[in-house]
């Protein structure tokens, strides 16, 4: 992963191959979020993906190599998504290909999604894959409206970046030599608010939902 401060913005580049959770990816996430939530002054988190991928969801490999740790992975990721969706700053998905099931959820738990026009799509496919939810139906209850919620959830639809922003999946759709200027601006009217009273209405806003999230009850 690479993170960059570029004045009031960081942006941090997810390029493990297609960004699959697993415990190596989870810490690297938790790394960079370190750094961003260290650093000095009021400013704004895009996180985006390499290539093709935003992130493709679990790493089903890994999982298949470690059964007896998938459920730690699992909580970890939770946690990671609790403290996200909590996070001091704003925060932007700069989503640049497809997300997949956590994928989606990692989108979901930042402020705002931007998405790129013409390549990438949003799903949720644990209904195909004979997977419940878990815990991660917090943050899609908390985060999508309830025609999306239905349609994602029970379906499993791909969503190009016309229907994601249709239902309000994501709030911008821009083409690609645009993207990280439009998710800067999204998050502007955020930059130099105090973190502070920021994280204290997000708590407001998400505490049920990041406390859903770390429980261990599934």
């Amino acid at each position: 992963m690479d993170l960059e401060e570029q004045g009031d913005y960081f942006v941090l580049t997810m390029n493990n191959n297609d960004n699959r959770f697993n415990p190596t990816f989870v810490s690297q996430l938790h790394a960079n979020l370190d750094i961003v939530e260290r650093s000095k002054g009021d400013k704004a988190l895009v996180i985006t993906g390499h290539d093709r991928f935003f992130s493709n969801g679990l790493d089903l490999d890994w999982i298949s190599h470690h059964s007896d740790e998938a459920s730690g992975l699992l909580s970890s990721i939770f946690d990671l998504l609790a403290r996200l969706l909590l996070f001091p700053l704003p925060t932007v998905a700069l989503i640049n290909g497809h997300a997949f099931g956590a994928g989606v959820f990692l989108a979901l738990a930042c402020d705002w999604r931007v998405m790129r026009s013409d390549r990438g799509y949003l799903c949720t496919p644990e209904v195909d894959l004979v997977m419940p939810l878990s815990n991660f139906k917090f943050i899609a209850k908390a985060k999508l409206s309830d025609s999306a919620l239905k349609i994602a959830c029970l379906s499993g639809k791909k969503w190009n970046s016309t229907d994601a922003l249709k239902y309000g999946i994501i709030d911008a759709v821009v083409n690609k030599g645009e993207m990280l200027t439009v998710a800067k601006q999204t998050v502007a009217p955020m930059i130099g608010k105090n973190r502070k009273i920021f994280a204290t209405i997000k708590m407001d806003l998400y505490g049920e939902c990041a406390k859903g999230l770390r429980n261990n009850s599934k």
